[in-house]
């Protein structure tokens, strides 16, 4: 049995997400500065290497979540550690490729763009909508589920 993920859930697993992202990205930072020659403190725009150190850190999310996603079987390690995954609405066995990069593009540029506003939107859609789903999940047509303590995958 399945049930709508709880939202202290979804949170711990963005945080352990998010914790793996930074370490992926200081690795990347590191080796970009270690093959240029310049120091990574000393980034700047003397050294031409900012666009590809704003490009590394901002792909980061997407990818880490698209790899994941499909390597795991439509979870990240967040969700995993939390047994959560995330289902297609019409068909929970199946969330392709196209849903989850599309998914992905619409969550960055969601919360690039109207970062002030989508948390707390989130938070409410979250909290009041019977299948737990965010604005995300509504515009992709998945939702995250908490998987049954005994049970691995739908």
């Amino acid at each position: 049995m399945t049930s709508p993920s709880p939202l202290i859930d979804r949170v711990f697993a963005y945080l352990v997400d998010y914790f793996l992202q930074m370490i992926i990205t200081l690795i990347g930072l590191f080796i970009l500065s270690a093959n240029s020659g310049a120091p990574l403190v000393d980034i700047d725009s003397r050294s031409g290497l900012e666009p590809f150190y704003l490009i590394f850190v901002f792909l980061v999310e997407p990818v880490y979540n698209i790899i994941f996603l499909f390597a795991m079987g439509n979870t990240t390690p967040g969700k995993k550690l939390l047994k959560l995954k995330i289902i297609n609405l019409n068909d929970p066995e199946k969330l392709g490729w196209g849903q989850i990069i599309f998914r992905e593009i619409l969550k960055k540029v969601y919360y690039t763009m109207f970062s002030i506003i989508s948390i707390p939107i989130d938070f409410v859609l979250i909290t009041i909508s019977k299948r737990k789903r965010s604005l995300i999940d509504y515009l992709a047509n998945t939702q995250v589920i908490k998987l049954a303590a005994n049970k691995e995958s739908i």
